[in-house]
């Protein structure tokens, strides 16, 4: 009987650990879509910018 309480003990030890992991992948995941899109809006204003700059120097000419 005791090993049958220690084996279901150690399923639900193992059962909140991957679900610990898992939530722990989700928010590495989050975080990482979140940097790709600031540096996805960070290149397109610089984009932007440089085509803004592009255009005067067109103008000027």
């Amino acid at each position: 009987m005791k090993n049958e309480t220690d084996y279901f003990n150690s399923l639900s030890d193992s059962r909140s650990l991957s679900i610990t992991s898992i939530q722990k992948s989700q928010f590495f995941v989050f975080q990482l879509n979140e940097s790709i899109k600031e540096i996805e809006w960070n290149f397109f204003i610089k984009k932007s910018r440089a085509l803004a700059r592009y255009r005067k120097q067109i103008n000027i000419l």
